[in-house]
């Protein structure tokens, strides 16, 4: 933990963080070509900045295994937000050293992307409009109603439409269902999305679904406890299944937008809210082929650990 600690530090370094401002995924289309990119604007650089520390040859190298996949998961998470927010602006959008310097970490060395949005939200570096956006994707409920009075009119009238293709975006087009949250007309939601609502769930079991198929575990958490005790043992396996088994997995992943890498959260969170009954029906059925389908051992050690204490949840 201390390692990682002193890792996330190093990353707070301006030659790190000029490096890292100067990294544009958008310019390189090939996920092969970005990593190649990447190496070279700021891998390449973290050992030097790693021998001005000093340290004991055990603890460099180290530091330096530490170093390389959490500045992996900054990558990933730049890339991520800057294309989320440029995504329907058509503003070309670019984290500097201040955006990056807010960057929040888990015990476990990964980006905390809910906590990372929040500082984000509660500082002046980003606009009205991109703080809106991130609250929503998040479901900071105690910062959107605020954030909401801010925004210009022309964005309202944007995002408080019935435009049926903006209403169908689920987990990443969270801002256009958010307005009728704040003004308690969720009835109206139920109404605009009925018509595209696949085994006639309602509507909080779809946002569900949407949140968990797009990856975004806090939204998926946030609806899923919105929903009935029936409503949640009905939607709990089948979208648990969905994610683990082809539906999901294998398909075109531009829909889903959050990063591959952190489904093995989501998928966590949906585990530990089963009991041992359903986790024991969820992976005869499709552990072997998710092990082959989703990418890195972290999803690997989340399955391995499914059977912790079962949180539950209430009715």
């Amino acid at each position: 933990m201390a390692i990682r600690r002193l890792a996330s530090v190093l990353f707070k370094e301006s030659n790190i963080l000029a490096s890292i401002s100067n990294y544009h995924s958008t310019l390189f289309p090939l996920d092969n070509y970005k990593e190649k990119v990447w190496r070279e604007t700021v891998e390449d650089k973290l050992p030097d900045e790693i021998s001005k520390l000093g340290l004991p040859k055990s603890l460099t190298v180290l530091l330096t295994d530490t170093v390389r996949p959490m500045g992996r998961q900054i990558r990933l998470w730049k890339e991520f937000l800057e294309k989320y927010l440029h995504y329907n602006s058509g503003e070309e959008i670019h984290f500097d050293a201040p955006i990056l310097e807010k960057l929040q970490w888990t015990i476990a060395g990964a980006v905390d992307y809910q906590k990372t949005a929040e500082e984000l939200i509660r500082s002046d570096y980003m606009d009205i409009l991109k703080r809106y956006r991130l609250a929503c994707l998040f479901c900071m409920e105690n910062y959107i109603p605020m954030l909401w009075k801010e925004l210009p009119k022309e964005n309202k009238r944007h995002f408080y439409s019935k435009k049926d293709r903006c209403l169908r975006r689920g987990g990443m087009g969270l801002e256009f269902w958010w307005p009728y949250i704040i003004k308690g007309q969720e009835s109206n939601l139920d109404d605009l999305t009925r018509s595209y609502r696949r085994d006639q769930i309602t509507f909080h079991q779809y946002a569900f679904q949407c949140s968990a198929e797009r990856g975004n575990k806090t939204a998926a958490e946030y609806f899923f406890q919105k929903l009935t005790h029936e409503e949640k043992h009905a939607s709990l396996m089948s979208t648990t299944r969905g994610l683990l088994t082809h539906q999901y997995t294998t398909r075109n992943y531009a829909d889903k937008r959050f990063p591959r890498e952190i489904f093995s959260e989501l998928l966590s969170y949906l585990l530990s809210v089963m009991t041992p009954e359903q986790q024991m029906r969820i992976f005869p059925r499709t552990a072997v082929r998710s092990f082959g389908m989703v990418s890195g051992m972290a999803i690997a050690r989340h399955i391995l650990k499914h059977c912790r204490p079962y949180q539950g949840f209430s009715s």
